[in-house]
């Protein structure tokens, strides 16, 4: 049987957004980076248990220079292995994070 998954979207601007879902095993945060894929994601864990995603990125139009940047932070729960976290970045430019739960022994 297939753990439950529990599903919260955010929106954050018209072109970001991030789904944040959480299982028996893990909590896993999805976001939308394809505009700055080849500019600049950088993840970071803050505290042991805040997860911080920074994106940043710089155009040139008629001489003129625009930067665009934004993070977002997700605190999570007690109980995950902040450490054994991995992200991946799908071709189209999909960010993967995965958080893997910890097991309290009873």
């Amino acid at each position: 049987m297939a753990p439950a998954q529990r599903h919260t979207c955010f929106t954050y601007s018209a072109s970001q957004l991030a789904t944040v879902s959480e299982d028996d095993t893990c909590h896993q945060v999805k976001m939308d980076v394809s505009d700055f894929v080849n500019r600049g994601v950088r993840v970071d864990v803050v505290d042991g248990n805040e997860l911080v995603v920074e994106v940043s990125n710089e155009d040139e139009v008629n001489s003129s220079a625009f930067h665009h940047n934004w993070r977002r932070r997700f605190s999570f729960p007690g109980l995950q292995k902040i450490e054994s976290m991995t992200s991946t970045m799908s071709p189209d430019g999909i960010l993967t994070i995965t958080v893997p739960k910890t097991f309290a022994s009873l």
